[in-house]
């Protein structure tokens, strides 16, 4: 288990998403570590799970991406629409 002061609480997001993204039905969001096969390094990245109702566009999940960086104030978000 990580030391609490290490891991970060991430906000709940779910009334901003149901009003930005009115089509999304579930999310899920994590702190990952990104391990580099051929090296030591390791990145941290923020990882969203998100599932839509109808499939969102190129431009609705770029937005969605954009809008999630800003809101929680990280430089890497991972977005996967299943």
């Amino acid at each position: 288990m990580a030391d609490s002061d290490t891991v970060r609480q991430l906000p709940d997001l779910r009334l901003e998403l149901k009003a930005l993204f009115p089509e999304m039905a579930s999310y899920s969001i994590a702190p990952v570590q990104v391990r580099t096969i051929d090296s030591i390094r390791i990145d941290s990245i923020t990882m969203v799970v998100a599932d839509f109702r109808r499939r969102p566009s190129v431009a609705d999940r770029r937005r969605l991406q954009d809008w999630l960086k800003q809101r929680l104030k990280v430089d890497t978000v991972s977005l996967v629409v299943p």
